[in-house]
């Protein structure tokens, strides 16, 4: 057994945490706070706010992390938010492009297009992490996800 599935057995099994909707196949990412890790990450937030917010006389704001896609659009989110996305002709695995390059040594310029990435990738002959293999194709990729407003939202025109 490796350790990180020795670490996340661990996890489960006292209460700290598991994967979300596991019993559905999961979601990639996605990990339920079981009451241990509830309390862990309570512990946190409060050590990160005992240094950077207190002393400092901030004040915090919580907002949500869903929004209508407007707001996005108007706020350029939507247009120029993209990361360049690796995709190794191989195995089909997909990384940021200029992390498996800054990985490799290779510094690339935050206006590097992703022809340039792909070109640096492939000339470089940088290695996919899962299969080793050196040949990539390098698109755009927009983080955010689309969600469905529930119709009664849609009734007082909270959604688009």
């Amino acid at each position: 057994m490796d350790r990180l599935t020795e670490v996340l057995n661990i996890a489960r099994s006292k209460g700290y945490f598991w994967p979300s909707f596991e019993i559905y196949g999961g979601v990639s990412g996605f990990y339920t706070l079981g009451p241990m890790g509830t309390m862990l990450a309570r512990d946190i937030i409060e050590l990160w706010r005992s240094y950077f917010v207190r002393p400092q006389g901030f004040w915090e704001v919580d907002t949500p992390d869903i929004m209508p896609e407007r707001i996005l659009k108007a706020s350029g989110h939507v247009d120029n938010f993209k990361d360049p996305m690796a995709e190794c002709r191989k195995c089909g695995s997909k990384y940021r492009a200029d992390h498996l390059l800054e990985d490799a040594g290779i510094h690339v310029s935050e206006s590097a297009g992703v022809d340039q990435m792909a070109e640096l990738l492939n000339s470089n002959k940088v290695k996919c992490p899962n299969c080793g293999a050196s040949d990539w194709s390098v698109k755009l990729y927009l983080n955010m996800f689309e969600t469905k407003c529930p119709i009664h939202l849609k009734l007082f025109k909270y959604c688009t």
